[in-house]
């Protein structure tokens, strides 16, 4: 899932009520509407982790409607936790300040 309007019906497919859900979503804001008990968590990237990140201050700038806090990790949403990647890329200019690139491992148990 991205932007705009979402299609989460579409995108739970046929699951069932009790079953426990992941979802891939581009932008970790989708995770503040999201009511879905099936989803328990959310993988997101989209923020870069803020790209810079001030000592003591943090990200001046995060591409989120909720400021700093999808900036990266795990994260409580209201109905769900979301798990943000600083990935590896880069948006605008090709520089990362403070903020080291990662690819990340979850191990579901």
């Amino acid at each position: 899932m991205w932007e705009g309007k979402q299609d989460l019906k579409r995108a739970m497919g046929d699951a069932k009520e009790h079953d426990v859900a992941i979802l891939l979503s581009h932008n970790p804001d989708y995770a503040e509407s999201l009511k879905d008990p099936r989803v328990k968590l959310v993988l997101s990237g989209h923020t870069h982790g803020g790209q810079v990140v001030i000592p003591w201050v943090g990200p001046p700038i995060v591409p989120s409607r909720y400021g700093k806090k999808y900036a990266a990790g795990l994260v409580a949403a209201p109905h769900t936790q979301v798990f943000v990647s600083r990935g590896a890329g880069v948006i605008g200019l090709p520089v990362r300040f403070n903020c080291r690139p990662e690819i990340n491992v979850l191990v579901l148990s």
